[in-house]
């Protein structure tokens, strides 16, 4: 779920803003993916939670919260060198909601490009 309010606030009225933002995030997307799966396909769980914090980053500004908690706990068991195995679930998940969020983020770009005319 997205959460632009933030975003609005420092855009103010303006919807270009908000329509580059959501530009930027679809644009760098496929790069986070990929970090997120090498780390993980080369057991380097470090380094996982180093591409979970930047991908936490990116999302938080565009206010996905219940997305961010996701994160936020697989950083966290990431940080503390859990085994692989012990974090397969919750690294699934964090993949498959992504890809939920990422069709959210398509049509609110579609959105505000409409309102652009």
């Amino acid at each position: 779920m997205l959460d632009l309010s933030n975003a609005e606030a420092i855009g103010g009225d303006d919807t270009g803003f908000i329509v580059e933002l959501l530009q930027v995030f679809l644009k760098n997307i496929p790069t986070h993916k990929a970090s997120l799966k090498t780390h993980f396909e080369e057991d380097d769980i470090l380094a996982l939670g180093s591409a979970v914090h930047k991908l936490k980053s990116a999302t938080s500004v565009l206010g996905m919260k219940e997305y961010g908690v996701l994160l936020k706990e697989l950083e966290a068991e990431c940080l503390k060198e859990k085994p692989k195995a012990t974090i397969t679930a919750a690294y699934e998940e964090v993949l498959k909601t992504l890809d939920a969020e990422i069709i959210l983020v398509k049509a609110e770009l579609e959105n505000r490009k409409a309102q652009l005319g």
